[in-house]
């Protein structure tokens, strides 16, 4: 029997949880009863207050559950806080304050707000279709990526829409949205710029994203002209675009008018999806999201056909026949429109990324980030209550992960140098009837990044590209196991299904096993298995600075952010450890 967590509040869990992350070492009080139940204690030394944050269940993992009940001690006397209190004291804290100027604490706040404001909104709208544990039948892949209610589990503001109105988030948002169509375009062929892999034609790529029988066919076919998709979202900001209106005033671009709503947004709200069609689109989008504008660069635009063109090397088509649980999906083809003078717009961009998931196809492939995402009601795991019902052991469900998943792609960084981005909503799983993962579809190009050999080489130029390589190694790590392995782990002890030192202790043998047979690049499993600290991205500093700034940790700039690692440490050193002294540890390494 799986233990439902009172007074569960998802706004609460994502903001102090980055917090803890990001501004540690923060006190622990641990309860008589259990030392995984008590506090995290803020102090503010010019104030002399401190900040109760209840927890629920502390994890080694970094991804504790917190409860709802925040009070504000000074000397003796206490008093509760709401959220909004306890969110504008915090960003009175020192740290903070010297890190941030007024108007970004403002700013910030403000997105706090926006995203709890719109967390009780989805939570209040949610039916029994979008419910996490809804076991009953399983899901298909749009269900999952609905279904992801909460977000980013360690973002202070997952649910910020920042400039999209009600209506707007009923529509075109996945977690309230239904279908809607997509507004078409004719384009002279000379104010298109591409990029692909593959010998694919404009004309017959988007030829099968429209219904034949509608306005767009009689207009497709103009001397020079193709077809190009926009999302209707998107669709004012092509129209108020001085560039594109005077392309239009030149007849080189023409509005067709919109076409059939059989599409639905994924849980990246710029990809769209649709069980009839061979290709998900992913658009560039003028709204900001957690912080940020969603325009697609250059750069993740050229990643898609590069992976794709790396992907058809005789060596790894090999290996992805052999590895046939293991899929990419590929994203051979990117467009964009041009401006009179060639320089393409950044909101126009546009990206094909192939559909597995149509009719049937869809049906127990599950992203992972909704699988281990807290329900609002109980403050448990889908995954866990699947696990639970089925009857499934959560170490065998654990030792699969890695076996199937996990390892194709650690073989693909130490044998190939290729670095996917497998982050919980990157990873698509295929579920048997016990709930077991099979085989597993890896998306996000934009999120892979592809390097050489190791090198031994002293020289400068050598030492610096090394440095990258691991920077881009240290990220590729805090994907696979600060934000999936160790979400999983988190999400099953929470549960109280097994306990975390079991999982871990499986997770280190498991590395120590892959990295004694390994005879290509161990750069990864080495930095896992022996740093003591594993480095994350910032979202809390680096929202409560510049979000749009091109290297920011948000923006997926360089990795700033000092996690313990226990699997650097022994089993029992690791439960005798406290937090604080964890942190500790992390803190005086890192430097």
């Amino acid at each position: 029997m799986i233990t439902r967590l009172a007074g569960f509040d998802p706004s609460i869990n994502t903001f102090f949880n980055a917090l803890i992350r990001e501004l540690g070492p923060v006190e622990y009080r641990a309860s008589h009863q259990d030392a995984n139940h008590g506090c995290f204690v803020l102090h503010n030394p010019l104030t002399h207050e401190r900040l109760l944050v209840p927890c629920l269940h502390r994890s080694g993992t970094g991804r504790h559950t917190l409860g709802t009940h925040l009070v504000r001690e000074a000397g003796n006397h206490t008093a509760p806080l709401d959220f909004r209190s306890a969110l504008e004291w915090c960003l009175k804290l020192p740290d903070i304050q010297h890190s941030s100027s007024v108007t970004s604490r403002q700013r910030f706040l403000g997105r706090v707000l926006n995203s709890h404001r719109n967390l009780t909104h989805i939570n209040a709208r949610s039916t029994g279709q979008h419910r996490v544990t809804r076991l009953e039948t399983p899901m298909t892949f749009i269900d999952g990526e609905r279904a992801l209610i909460n977000g980013q589990p360690d973002h202070p503001f997952p649910r910020d829409r920042g400039d999209m109105t009600l209506g707007e988030s009923l529509c075109y948002t996945p977690e309230l949205g239904d279908r809607f169509p997509l507004a078409w375009y004719s384009v002279d062929r000379q104010q298109l710029t591409k990029s692909q892999a593959a010998n694919l034609g404009v004309r017959a790529l988007t030829a099968g994203l429209f219904d034949p029988s509608g306005p767009q066919t009689l207009a497709a076919h103009p001397p020079g002209h193709v077809l190009i998709p926009c999302h209707p979202l998107q669709q004012y900001h092509w129209q108020a675009n001085p560039s594109i209106r005077r392309l239009q005033g030149q007849g080189r671009v023409r509005f067709l008018g919109m076409g059939r709503a059989d599409w639905r947004a994924t849980s990246s709200t710029q990809t769209v999806w649709s069980p009839e069609h061979d290709w998900m689109v992913r658009f560039s989008l003028s709204v900001r999201l957690q912080g940020r504008h969603r325009h697609i660069s250059h750069a993740e635009a050229n990643r898609g056909p590069a992976l794709s063109r790396l992907l058809e090397r005789p060596a790894l088509r090999r290996w992805l026949r052999q590895t046939a649980h293991f899929a990419i999906l590929r994203e051979p083809m990117t467009l964009a429109l041009c401006d009179k003078d060639g320089l393409e717009l950044d909101e126009t961009r546009i990206i094909f990324r192939e559909n597995p998931f149509q009719g049937r196809r869809d049906e127990r492939a599950e992203m992972l980030a909704t699988l281990l995402q807290e329900d609002p009601e109980h403050g448990q795991s889908r995954l866990a209550m699947a696990l639970a019902r089925h009857q499934t052991s959560p170490r065998q469900w654990f030792q699969q992960f890695l076996d199937r998943i996990a390892d194709p792609l650690l073989e693909a960084q130490s044998r190939f140098g290729l670095l996917l981005g497998c982050h919980p909503q990157n990873l698509i799983l295929g579920l048997d009837s016990r709930f077991l993962p099979e085989r597993v579809w890896y998306r996000g190009a934009q999120d892979s990044v592809s390097v050489g050999p190791e090198r031994a080489s002293n020289t400068g130029r050598d030492r610096q590209r090394q440095a990258e390589e691991e920077a881009a190694i240290r990220l590729f790590c805090h994907d696979l196991v600060v934000d999936s392995i160790f979400n999983i782990i988190a999400s099953l002890t929470r549960a109280e299904l097994c306990r975390e030192g079991e999982l871990l202790t499986l997770l280190k043998h498991w590395l120590m096993l892959r990295r004694s047979a390994v005879h290509q690049d161990s750069r990864a499993m080495d930095y896992l298995l022996a740093s003591p600290c594993l480095f994350a991205r910032s979202t809390f500093l680096a929202n409560l600075h510049d979000p749009e700034a091109p290297d920011s940790a948000a923006n997926g700039g360089p990795l700033c952010c000092p996690v313990p690692n226990p699997l650097s440490t022994s089993t029992s050193q690791w439960a005798t450890m406290s937090l604080t002294e964890s942190l500790e540890n992390v803190r005086r390494a890192a430097v």
